[in-house]
Parts: C-alpha cells; sequence; structure tokens
C-alpha cells in the first residue's frame, strides 16, 4: 500500500508548499489547539461493525470527529439528538428523562456529512475551504476537546471519495442568506491498510491487488 502514501505526500507538498500544518497551529479568531501536532478539527476511523439493513448485515466504518481547539464548534444533525437518562428519584423509583446533551464520544446516527466523489489520485484534505450549504436542520455544538462519532457504509469507499463534515464556529452564526460552513475531511486512503483492502477502489491498485481478500481467495483456490 506504499504508493498510495507517496501519492498522498507528493501532493501535499504541491498543494501546500510544504508549509500546511505550520499554518494550522497559528490560532483562529483566538482559538488555540489543543494537540498542536493535529489539525484544529479532524477525522479518525475508530472500528468497524456489521449493520442490519434491509434484513442484510453489511459492514459500517465508524469514524471519530474532533474538536482539537479550546473554541467550542457547530456540527449539524438531521434530527435533533437525543438520549435516555434514568434518574433515581427520593423514593426510589426511576423516572427515564430524555436530554440532547451527549458524552464525549458519542455516536450520532444522523451527523450531516456529504459524500463527495473524486478521481485518483486521491484529493489531499485542504484546509479552510468553505461550502455553502443552504438547508439547516439541528445544531449541535461540541465542546472544546470533545469528538463525536458517526457511521459511514463501507461500501461507500468503493469508489474514490471524501467525507466532508461541515461545521461552524460561534462568529460564523452570525445570520446569513447562505451560511457558509467550514469543512474537516476524511478519504478513502485515510482508513487502515485492512479496512481499505476490503474495497473495490483497492482491486484497481496493483500494489494493493496482493492484500484484497478476494485476490487472497484465488491464489487459495489455484
Amino acid at each position: 500500500m506504499k504508493i498510495r502514501y507517496v501519492i498522498v505526500v507528493a501532493v501535499i507538498l504541491l498543494t501546500t508548499g510544504g508549509n500546511g500544518l505550520s499554518q494550522e497551529r497559528k490560532s483562529n479568531h483566538g482559538c488555540s489547539l489543543i494537540d498542536e501536532k493535529r489539525q484544529s478539527q479532524f477525522i479518525l476511523y475508530e472500528r468497524s461493525e456489521k449493520a442490519v439493513v434491509s434484513g442484510q448485515r453489511k459492514p459500517d466504518v465508524v469514524l471519530r470527529f474532533r474538536n482539537n481547539t479550546d473554541c467550542e464548534v457547530t456540527l449539524i444533525a438531521l434530527e435533533e439528538p437525543r438520549r435516555l437518562l434514568f434518574v433515581k428519584l427520593p423514593d426510589g423509583r426511576r423516572k427515564i428523562s430524555v436530554t440532547n446533551e451527549f458524552q464525549d464520544g458519542a455516536i450520532i446516527n444522523l451527523l450531516k456529512y456529504f459524500v463527495v466523489l473524486q478521481e485518483p489520485p486521491p484529493p489531499v484534505n485542504p484546509r479552510k475551504k468553505l461550502i455553502g450549504i443552504d438547508e439547516l436542520n439541528y445544531h449541535l455544538n461540541l465542546k472544546a476537546g470533545q469528538s463525536i462519532m458517526f457511521k459511514v457504509p463501507l461500501e461507500r469507499f468503493d469508489k474514490w471519495i471524501t467525507i466532508e463534515v461541515p461545521f461552524l464556529y460561534a462568529w460564523d452564526l452570525e445570520p446569513l442568506t447562505t451560511r457558509v460552513y467550514h469543512r474537516a475531511y476524511f478519504a478513502n486512503f485515510d482508513l487502515p491498510d485492512e479496512v481499505f483492502a476490503k474495497t473495490k477502489v483497492c482491486e484497481k491498485l496493483e500494489s494493493c491487488r496482493s492484500t484484497h481478500p478476494n485476490q487472497r481467495l484465488r491464489r487459495t483456490r489455484r
């Protein structure tokens, strides 16, 4: 899989001129990075799990969006995130209540994200690139250092794509005709090797074919 990492490094140097990371360390409207080795907002692979869709078990990729600044950011959900709380009353009974507050690392099932089709070589995640979104649903506030998780079907990565999660800083919440969002990115090449090997795009890469499950199966049958 070394070839896809070589491609990524080469495009990063061409796109950022080699100083993209140093620019990320600068504060944004007074926000500072918590981990200076990371970008201000980033998405990481968390795990894979099975989901039941129309009676069939299909794999999901669980991703984690982290706010790596000391400022609060706002994301979008397609419905209001809620969770059940069990509260013990003074008389010993338990009462069920609903809250829209969530714990760090909670899974948000209907987080708003975009799937953008790309052509190989895979794209480098450009920072501070804005996107206009006309629709607004529910705002989800993510405090400094907090993270949330969301699921993406693994089959989405059968093409070269970028998962793009829009978010806002507090100063972006002023009324606008078309609200403009920042984005955090996750692409095929961000998947772990063993997960990337299960995608159809792996079959098209010469360096990846030897690790693809279908290729291993064919060699076993010979």
